[in-house]
């Protein structure tokens, strides 16, 4: 029988960014924490602001982890002719795969979050 999953201790970070909000999650992301996860995710989202999510250290995410993400997603208002507002990093194959076919339309994914330079920009066939 397998060893369960060690838990690792839920943290948060939000840096703001001139039109951008960027909130790095890291260790376990799961139904004891769902609460709080919703509530950072809320609390950065900005009006005509774009959103950063940084999943690079995060070690598990559950189905209401997703759940938060598409919220959040939809709750940041697009901008007619851009790119979605909402970007999230992480290096997980299967993280990106669930969030691409539960809400691909309104997130762009990415597999590292360096800079701030990775946000969404104006789609250059829109004009």
């Amino acid at each position: 029988m397998d060893a369960p999953h060690p838990r690792v201790a839920f943290g948060w970070d939000v840096v703001e960014l001139p039109g951008e909000v960027m909130l790095t999650v890291t260790g376990d992301v799961d139904i004891a924490v769902t609460r709080e996860f919703r509530r950072r995710l809320d609390d950065a989202v900005r009006p005509g602001g774009a959103l950063l999510i940084d999943l690079t250290a995060v070690t598990f995410l559950d189905g209401p982890g997703y759940r938060a993400i598409r919220a959040a997603a939809a709750a940041v208002p697009g901008v007619p002719g851009t790119s979605p507002c909402v970007t999230v990093a992480t290096k997980s194959v299967l993280v990106a795969a669930v969030l691409q076919a539960i809400a691909g339309s309104v997130i762009v994914l990415y597999s590292s979050c360096s800079t701030p330079a990775m946000a969404p920009r104006k789609d250059s066939s829109s004009g």
